[in-house]
């Protein structure tokens, strides 16, 4: 137990003041969207746009203490700096918050009567020939969604945070999942009824945590899960010691708790994508184990996994038996029907939308206003307050953004995952366990909207970018999640 402290504590030493300050804040911003359920209360939100632009400023302007590939710790001014603007994410990302900011600008387009519909339409825009958007309000929180998911990026790729700070990040982020995860199963066997007792989550029939719509909860839950996987196989298997340390057994919670969180959740994608990775990772588990340790390691890892799944069970069925049965009853009602039919409308109405302005879009949000124009009354009517979002993620970031927004978004994405194709890393089991989290998180967008969730966004492009940087350096091969710096 010493040694481990006196682990932590040198390499805690070796982290500068001013990059403790960068994951300071990359790490608030992280707890802060996550334990207001991804800012399900909007005024909340006019925060984290401000922390987003100070972090920023702090990326940009700030020496720092710690440079990669410097002899020594002396303070290197200008070098950070020009590694952010370097980065094809400055670039990508920065025009994408300038086309937000000018929707936002040219905001306020006002119900006209068209007579040749004979219909209420959504007249011009203030300027007709630059991006707009419908409603202003409604467009700014796109900022608050983008802008610190950027900056966090930015901290992340770049020379801002070493090795250690990195890994230090990605524990952090399961640190603030499970202790969420563990609120909201007080929650539950306190039987509390609101969202911190605030917002009332039977509007979407089940909340969990800070979460008042399950789907969120559940993407969330088992994005986190698969990290916390992800760093506890790396930690296993790229060490010669077994013995279960502090950091271990911590990660071990987290994982546990974040895998009954999703499946608590309710949320039908969380619990499939969930119990799907943890088929994944005991597999993994399993062949390395067989190829690398002893008989008795081998039988301890089995009687481990088989431990883990019952006590995951026994938490969710103790825990959720009632919420689950409550939620299952809805299959007779005809409920489930309706929503497939209402999911099929929604998408294609946002494709429709898109064709209509294909470059830049309509606007952050501006989905919701216009998809009447796109639907039938009767079936709008049968949608209920679902229908403010498409269910499809890329098609209603397509429609809101335009080709040259998603594609501005699709470059920031490519960007960090071609490192981690070229070096190969993918194959390595904590990054693919990770991957395979990213992966589940971009499927379930397919159907619903986790990346309308900034909690469920920032931490999925955290963790992209913490893969993207420890594998994009040439050296040595890399284990894990871990890497030289």
């Amino acid at each position: 137990m010493t040694t481990f402290h006196s682990r932590i504590k040198q390499k805690h030493n070796r982290i500068g003041p001013r990059e403790r300050i960068i994951l300071g804040a990359v790490f608030i911003l992280l707890a802060y969207f996550s334990w207001l359920g991804g800012c399900a209360f909007t005024s909340a939100e006019l925060t984290l746009g401000w922390v987003g632009l100070g972090v920023l400023i702090l990326i940009v302007f700030l020496p720092y203490d710690h440079v990669e590939g410097s002899s020594g710790s002396e303070p290197r001014p200008g070098r950070p700096a020009i590694a952010v603007l370097r980065d094809p994410v400055f670039a990508f990302g920065g025009l994408f918050v300038l086309l937000l900011f000018i929707q936002w600008l040219n905001s306020g387009r006002s119900l006209v009567l068209d007579p040749m519909k004979m219909a209420w339409v959504y007249g011009a825009p203030p300027v007709s020939w630059l991006p707009s958007s419908i409603n202003g309000p409604d467009a700014s929180r796109m900022l608050h969604w983008f802008v610190p998911a950027w900056t966090c990026i930015l901290a992340v790729r770049n020379r801002l945070l070493s090795g250690e700070s990195r890994n230090l990040l990605a524990r952090l982020v399961t640190m603030i999942a499970a202790a969420l995860a563990l609120f909201g199963i007080v929650q539950m066997l306190l039987r509390v009824q609101l969202v911190y007792g605030l917002q009332d989550g039977s509007a979407h029939s089940h909340f969990f945590a800070s979460f008042g719509y399950s789907n969120h909860a559940g993407a969330y839950f088992t994005l986190v899960f698969a990290l916390a996987s992800a760093l506890l196989l790396d930690d296993l298997f790229d060490s010669h010691s077994r013995r279960w340390t502090v950091w271990r057994v911590l990660l071990a919670v987290a994982a546990v708790l974040c895998l009954g969180a999703a499946s608590l959740s309710m949320s039908q994608a969380g619990i499939i994508n969930s119990w799907g990775i943890a088929c994944v990772v005991s597999t993994a588990v399993v062949v390395l184990s067989w190829k690398h340790w002893g008989p008795v390691a081998r039988f301890n890892v089995v009687v481990a996994i088989v431990a883990f799944g019952c006590l995951a069970f026994f938490l969710v069925s103790g825990l959720g038996q009632t919420r689950a049965s409550r939620e299952y009853e809805t299959f007779g009602k005809g409920n489930v029907a309706e929503k497939v039919e209402g999911r099929q409308y929604m998408p294609r109405a946002a494709f429709r939308m898109w064709r209509d302005a294909p470059w830049f879009g309509v606007g952050g949000w501006g989905y919701r206003y216009l998809l009447p124009e796109y639907i039938e009354e009767e079936r709008l009517a049968r949608l209920g307050p679902g229908a403010a979002n498409a269910h499809c993620d890329p098609l209603q970031f397509l429609a809101e953004f335009g080709a040259i927004g998603s594609g501005l978004l699709l470059g920031c994405v490519l960007t960090m995952v071609a490192p981690i194709v070229r070096s190969g890393s993918w194959r390595r089991p904590g990054v693919y366990i990770a991957l395979v989290g990213l992966a589940a998180t971009w499927v379930h967008s397919l159907v619903d909207l986790p990346f309308r969730n900034p909690a469920i966004l920032c931490t999925w492009v955290v963790i992209l970018a913490i893969l993207s940087r420890s594998t994009a350096r040439k050296g040595p091969r890399l284990q894990g999640l871990k890497d030289e710096g």
